[in-house]
């Protein structure tokens, strides 16, 4: 069986996905993809200033931080998280290639030359029915959030900002081009402790997340029928304004805390609750 794994341009949560992910041995032949960032743009620098004017400074300040070397410096675990995809490729000798838009046609070609049966995707782009249509197996999107709750953007944000009880992760079918919005496979959660930062669930997001998506992928590659539910009527959610964020904030939650750098090595994840169509769609723990 042959997976294709797409991925962002490299963030600190890419890495640790991805670098977790490899860990388990996923079966089969694994070839990766990452996207590339475009360079510097006026369609860019205004996009940025208005989530600046929208959100605030807190807010930009630790988007930069969640997608730059800076953020992978600070949470860095030289035995959990290589510092590139190029260092895993040595260690786990995977096919890699790169592209700029996935729906290309010449990234298209790309991705039919190696006839995946399956791909995971955890790269922001909205995947195209030109290419949900190549693999056989389907498209499975790994989002960082409750579906079908927190559709859309800032999933590790909402959370806190409703109060919620927990945060976790959905893998589920890319089936049209709508997001966040096809069959759920499988979904893990794990409770929101009073103050738990932004970063923190994050962290513990992606190590659930490679989790379920090496129990997937190998339900996959023993011929199993992996079935979904298909999600309720969710809500599609924007990023936070600033009065959401400032609530966020007066709970007692922050965006990063000094311990975070300790989630990784201090095994802070010993179980989660899970579902599936095994589970009979019922909440069971899960124990790593």
């Amino acid at each position: 069986m042959k997976t294709i794994f797409l991925i962002g341009s490299e963030t600190p949560m890419d890495l640790l996905l991805l670098s977790l992910f490899l860990k388990e041995k996923p079966p089969g032949e694994l070839i990766i993809g990452v996207k590339r960032d475009t360079s510097l743009s006026w369609k860019k620098v205004t996009k940025v200033w208005k989530v600046l004017r929208t959100s605030g400074t807190y807010f930009v300040g630790f988007n930069i931080m969640l997608n730059s070397k800076s953020g992978l410096m600070f949470m860095q675990n030289d035995d959990i998280i290589h510092p590139s995809v190029e260092t895993m490729r040595q260690e786990y000798k995977f096919p890699l290639f790169y592209f700029y838009d996935v729906n290309a046609p010449e990234t298209l070609s790309i991705i039919k030359s190696f006839s995946p049966d399956v791909i995971f995707n955890h790269m922001p782009q909205r995947i195209r029915n030109s290419l949900i249509q190549i693999p056989p197996l389907g498209i499975v999107n790994i989002h960082p959030g409750l579906l079908p709750e927190y559709q859309g953007m800032g999933s590790c944000l909402w959370p806190l900002i409703d109060g919620a009880p927990f945060q976790g992760v959905t893998l589920h079918y890319i089936d049209s081009e709508e997001i966040d919005a096809g069959p759920i496979i499988a979904s893990g959660r794990f409770p929101i402790k009073e103050k738990n930062s932004v970063l923190s669930l994050h962290i513990k997001n992606r190590v659930i997340a490679a989790k379920i998506a090496n129990y997937v992928i190998n339900r996959f590659y023993r011929n199993e029928n992996v079935g979904a539910m298909p999600q309720s009527r969710g809500k599609y959610h924007k990023l936070p304004e600033r009065k959401s964020l400032k609530l966020m904030r007066s709970m007692g939650h922050r965006y990063v805390l000094w311990s975070d750098r300790k989630i990784l090595s201090g095994n802070h994840i010993s179980q989660f609750d899970f579902l599936d169509e095994i589970t009979g769609w019922e909440w069971k723990p899960y124990k790593i």
